[in-house]
């Protein structure tokens, strides 16, 4: 498809061409035109006309603006809404260069290829940052070395010095990448430990081994922190995550914390089990927040095991928005 300002040009052009040669033959086309056979060509010939400019006009809007919807169940064709709110708050160009082959014996390559230009497309169309480049490492040995590229589906995304290689990525992968290469600065978040806390090394259902490596993935900085022996809060901290603790925080430590939030703006986390306490109750009270210690009875009945109560409703907040089934 040619760049859509060559067919403006064209057209243009046209138009101009057109009318030089009305003015330059005005006497010529009076005189013909007043034949009857000549009006009913001239009509015939400008629904012609009519008909060639309405099908320009389509082309020059659809290579200028798009428009699709997924009709799938379940969405599958569409992107997360996180993956969009990261490509709508997008303010700098992110270039992808991803090197796919076009061929080969099984025909594995081409889907591939062709997977990754429909999913890098529906990034696009949500933010005109994104600018991409599919290279078949065939045709193009020396731009693949000089990347360093020895294998199918290696995609670089590039921003500001910055830059990230993944490996045949879906939406996931490139979204995670995506936020790394376009993050300004390091973020560190801090998980307190020394009360019983769920651990980052625990594998375990109960462990926070996943979350580890999911935050990490999206490039965030994870470390634990033993506030009872460091006595101190390290200034690089973004985020503190206080998970679970069996035991309550000690009176030393909840000043410390305290001061992170208030006087520091730092962001806390606290995550309290069923029947535990974290020490740090008439701190959030005074931060306006009530950590309750009820017991839900569940009158409709729909019990999943002995003891988890199925929600269908859970009010409007930021945190359930994106909730749409029970849970």
């Amino acid at each position: 498809r040619a760049p859509s300002d060559i067919w403006v040009g064209l057209g243009i052009a046209a138009v101009l061409l057109m009318a030089s040669w009305i003015y330059l033959d005005w006497d010529i086309i009076a005189a013909v035109s007043g034949r009857r056979g000549t009006r009913r060509q001239a009509g015939s010939w400008a629904m012609v006309l009519l008909v060639l400019g309405i099908v320009v006009l389509v082309n020059y809007l659809s290579a200028n603006h798009s428009w699709d919807t997924d009709v799938t169940e379940g969405s599958i064709h569409s992107l997360a809404p996180q993956t969009v709110e990261v490509l709508e708050n997008l303010d700098r160009e992110v270039k992808v260069t991803a090197f796919y082959r076009m061929y080969d014996a099984t025909g594995e390559s081409g889907s591939m290829r062709e997977t990754f230009r429909e999913l890098i497309g529906r990034y696009k169309s949500h933010s005109g940052e994104i600018q991409f480049e599919i290279i078949d490492p065939d045709v193009e040995p020396r731009l693949a070395v000089e990347y360093g590229v020895y294998q199918n589906g290696v995609v670089f995304l590039s921003c500001g010095g910055r830059e990230e290689r993944v490996i045949a990525p879906d939406e996931n992968d490139l979204t995670n990448a995506l936020i790394k290469v376009t993050r300004t600065g390091t973020k560190k978040i801090y998980f307190l430990t020394g009360h019983g806390e769920h651990s980052l090394s625990d594998i375990e259902p109960v462990g926070y081994s996943q979350l580890k490596q999911k935050l990490v993935q999206t490039g965030f900085v994870v470390e634990e922190l033993e506030l009872i022996r460091s006595g101190v809060i390290p200034a690089d901290a973004t985020v503190l995550v206080i998970a679970g603790p069996v035991t309550p925080l000690l009176e030393t430590e909840v000043p410390l914390v305290r001061d992170f939030v208030e006087r520091r703006g730092g962001s806390l986390l606290v995550m309290v089990d069923p029947e535990r306490t974290s020490g740090l109750e008439p701190t959030l009270q005074r931060w306006g927040v009530e950590v309750g210690d009820d017991l839900i009875i569940d009158l409709s009945g729909v019990l999943i095991g002995d003891s988890t109560t199925v929600f269908g409703d859970f009010g409007y907040h930021e945190i359930t928005e994106q909730l749409g089934v029970p849970a």
